[in-house]
């Protein structure tokens, strides 16, 4: 976690009763963003029988945030909504190093991925991440 972090009240709670809906795959969970987010990125769980639709989660699958395209459309699209300049962000989709969970298994990967390099958070590295929206 950053030093400069201010966790949200009640966080604890919110994390006891959100954490169990992260994908079973999840390596790595990214706590906070800023930026684009993409609705089709969002983590669904399947409920009981199949006659009922997923629930959706506060999970993002966090692929591929530096699609130009994606980018491109989504700061249009605030733009074309009444959006100022100052407001819009510059930057990726899930954006910010704030805070991570990481799996044990997947700290060692990642930090075996990395040695030696030069390194930039953004995407840890390659894996296989997922954010944690509002």
């Amino acid at each position: 976690m950053e030093e400069d972090v201010d966790l949200c009240p009640y966080w604890r709670q919110r994390m006891e009763k959100e954490l169990p809906q992260a994908p079973a795959d999840a390596e790595i969970i990214k706590l906070y963003f800023f930026g684009h987010w993409r609705k089709e990125d969002e983590v669904k769980v399947s409920v009981r029988n199949d006659s009922e639709p997923a629930t959706v989660t506060p999970f993002l699958d966090a692929r591929d945030p530096l699609r130009g395209f994606d980018l491109f459309k989504a700061a249009s699209y605030e733009f074309l909504h009444g959006a100022s300049w100052s407001s819009v962000p510059v930057a990726g989709f899930y954006a910010g190093t704030q805070a991570y969970l990481i799996r044990p298994s997947s700290a060692r990967k990642l930090l075996k991925q990395i040695r030696g390099k030069p390194f930039q958070a953004h995407g840890m590295g390659g894996g296989h991440g997922h954010g944690w929206g509002e």
